[in-house]
């Protein structure tokens, strides 16, 4: 029985529609896997707001260890928002970038093994876990964000992103095998620099508290912060402290001392310092220069570092400022003397003059000399064993703000930057990361000037010209037939 010419051109309709849809579907399967597996996206905000720094990809891209990381969250749920839009955004794209990296959403009530499983953290709703092996590293959800706070209401708001800073760093830590210790001191007053101490762990550093007074430091240690001290070191600290640097005559350990606001009758603690050339005065520096005044007080200022700097290599921005507020003076007592050498990394303006530590009320600073002052020196102890050489460093500070809340978080400074790259060179160590927030005012969706300039190109311009071009084309065949 032959079928009917309508029958047959229905059923080879049928075969095609069928082809069609199944050809559909599966480009939108296909497309979804690649979009999830590849970066396939384009980012059109004026920061990258959603885009992996070269940094980052470069790390991914070296990176051999298997890494893990779990979102306390259901995925759908975490991009209710903008900002946990943009951490899921940036979450993928470490997925997409290296075929180590796992991320996984598991919500933490429905899954209350997980808090068993780690109970050294305090797990809550929208925190991240990375791992490898068998170290792990967990941050809350406020951790991926900066808020900014109004005077007036009371409220905090969110002000910028720094989940790829803290995501990266994680990557770093927990895949590092042998991280260096740093040891932040207690037992005469000292500040605990809490966030210095977070940007050391970021970058790897193995942070603890000692009391030098009733504790030893770790043998590994590396590094030894003294923050704002405010009552005098004893002799037996002094000598802990020195046989630390001296490492058994192997050296390769750092000190850092920051001023505190206030820095008086510490005799002993300038005796040990002027060991390695090192002054800090009592008094404060007061800028003249209204141009180099922040905030509006005198006392906080900004420096204007050497962009050439080895301590700013690498930074996207080397010519932001450096960012410091209550400084006191430092003075150079040498440059070099028997083993020791020292030099010096940051000055102020030269238009600063010096207020007294004890300077009452009407204090002025007409008269007195404007000049630069150090801020910050960095001594080198060094001695050879043949060949080989072997250093120790003091690094002063004149105020602990360049490394307080402040000094690391204001927005659009190097600070951060510039300690990374010091602390690193000092410490030896290679693998370090650091990036300015991303900030979400006005980035809701804001097209850059040169993605305005393409759009308004292609829809405006080139768009038409094509349509018009096509019409023209079939009305002169149809006039021509």
């Amino acid at each position: 029985m032959k079928l009917s010419k309508k029958m047959r051109f229905g059923s080879v309709s049928t075969v095609i529609l069928i082809i069609f849809l199944a050809a559909v579907v599966a480009v939108n399967v296909i497309v979804s896997l690649l979009l999830d597996r590849f970066p396939l996206t384009l980012d059109l905000t004026n920061e990258n707001l959603y885009q992996l720094s070269d940094e980052s990809v470069d790390f991914l891209n070296s990176l051999e260890q298997d890494v893990k990381i779990t979102v306390l969250a259901e995925e759908n749920q975490f991009e209710n928002t903008n900002y946990t839009m943009q951490a899921h955004e940036t979450l993928k794209q470490y997925r997409q970038r290296s075929p180590h990296v796992t991320v996984e959403y598991l919500n933490l009530v429905q899954n209350p093994s997980l808090t068993a499983q780690y109970p050294e953290y305090n797990l809550s709703e929208g925190g991240i876990i990375v791992e490898s092996g068998e170290r792990s590293r967990y941050y809350a959800l406020n951790d991926l964000f900066n808020t900014s706070g109004d005077y007036y209401s009371g409220t905090q708001t969110v002000s910028s992103s720094k989940a790829e800073e803290v995501i990266t760093s994680a990557i770093m830590q927990v895949t590092d095998a042998n991280p260096l210790t740093a040891v932040v001191l207690t037992g005469h007053g000292e500040t605990e620099p809490e966030t210095f101490s977070e940007l050391l762990t970021m970058n790897g550093y193995e942070v603890v508290t000692r009391n030098i007074m009733t504790e030893e430091f770790p043998e590994d240690a590396a590094l030894i912060v003294m923050n704002a001290p405010t009552t005098d070191y004893n002799p037996a600290d002094l000598q802990k402290l020195d046989a630390f640097l001296n490492n058994g005559g192997k050296l390769g350990r750092q000190l850092v001392i920051a001023a505190g606001p206030v820095y008086t009758d510490l005799d002993n603690l300038d005796e040990f310092l002027e060991e390695w050339g090192i002054g800090i005065d009592s008094g404060y520096l007061y800028e003249t220069n209204d141009d180099n005044v922040y905030y509006g007080s005198r006392f906080i200022y900004s420096n204007t570092p050497d962009p050439e700097s080895p301590y700013l290599e690498g930074v996207k921005n080397a010519n932001y400022p450096l960012f410091n507020a209550y400084t006191h003076p430092l003075t150079r007592l040498f440059e070099t003397r028997g083993s020791f050498a020292t030099e010096s990394l940051l000055a102020s303006t030269d238009t600063c003059v010096i207020q007294a530590a004890d300077a009452t009320e009407g204090w002025s600073s007409a008269g007195l000399p404007q000049q630069s002052y150090d801020n910050i020196l960095l001594s080198k102890k060094t001695v050879y064993s043949g060949t080989e050489e072997y250093t120790s460093s003091v690094l002063a500070m004149g105020s602990s703000e360049f490394i307080g809340d402040t000094g690391l978080t204001i927005y659009g400074n190097n600070n951060n930057a510039f300690m990374v790259n010091l602390i690193n060179t000092l410490t030896g160590k290679e693998e370090s990361f650091t990036t300015l927030p991303k900030s979400f005012v006005g980035n809701t969706f804001s097209l850059s000037d040169s993605w305005v300039i393409r759009f308004m190109v292609f829809f405006v311009i080139l768009v038409p010209v094509i349509v018009l071009a096509a019409g023209l084309t079939v009305y002169i065949r149809r006039r021509h037939r």
